[in-house]
């Protein structure tokens, strides 16, 4: 009985070989009978293996050289430079931002605004608390900015806060026409929510500006009704007269 041909794989562009039992010469008959589609997966498989090392050794030896501490610490400083330019809303960056927003459409936008409202990711403004901007109108209603979000935007009281410390004055929630229904009971556990964030000692932060809502209805009493249900919670009402 003949003894068996031993199987052979080239694992390499250098000709070695690896096989079961037994090694071939790189140029022997055995090492090139491999089919062409399998030889092609080998080479793509060795110039993988060698673009990779060859990359892995290059990021070494920036890391490991002289100047492997002064890449370290530009790179960090363009991170926390990018990380804080996009916290202020003054930040030139955020023309991009506006761009890309843009080019989803208004009610994408405003749902990639909210769920960012809503996570805590809008940009800040630092420089709200401007004495010259604050306006008294009556006493007791006193707005540290003139320019606020309208309602019809924030229509849940999903994020109030972050538009408040965006810059805004004042944040109009709602139109709501029945603050009492089921519909507004999410709208309510937020406001509570909120309200209790205020309580907890971080209400010179997050509560730096008025929160109204916009309400309607078909009589004086539904008004008291939806009043008494959300007043707590809010600064004041707007009241919708075309309801």
């Amino acid at each position: 009985v003949g003894a068996r041909r031993p199987l052979l794989w080239p694992l390499n562009g250098l000709g070695q070989q690896r096989h079961f039992g037994a090694q071939a010469a790189p140029h022997s008959p055995e090492a090139r009978q491999l089919p062409p589609d399998l030889q092609r997966i080998v080479e793509d498989y060795d110039r993988r293996s060698a673009e990779s090392e060859a990359a892995h050794g290059r990021f070494e030896r920036l890391v490991s050289g002289r100047h492997g501490g002064v890449v370290g610490m530009v790179s960090a400083f363009t991170i926390m430079y990018v990380m804080y330019a996009f916290d202020d809303v003054s930040s030139e960056l955020h023309h991009l931002t506006g761009c890309a927003l843009r080019l989803l459409g208004p009610d994408a936008a405003r749902g990639a605004l909210l769920r960012a409202a809503a996570w805590g990711w809008l940009a800040k403004d630092y420089d709200k608390d401007d004495p010259y901007l604050v306006v008294d109108p009556q006493e007791g209603l006193r707005f540290i900015a003139p320019i606020g979000l309208a309602a019809g935007f924030d229509t849940e009281a999903v994020g109030p806060n972050a538009f408040l410390n965006m810059g805004f004055g004042f944040v109009e929630l709602g139109p709501v026409a029945d603050p009492l229904g089921d519909a507004a009971e999410p709208m309510r556990q937020r406001l509570a929510a909120r309200e209790r964030t205020s309580e907890s000692g971080l209400a010179q932060i997050v509560h730096l500006g008025l929160v109204g809502m916009a309400v309607g209805g078909d009589s004086s009493n539904a008004l008291v009704r939806s009043m008494e249900a959300v007043g707590r919670h809010l600064d004041y009402f707007a009241i919708d007269l075309g309801e």
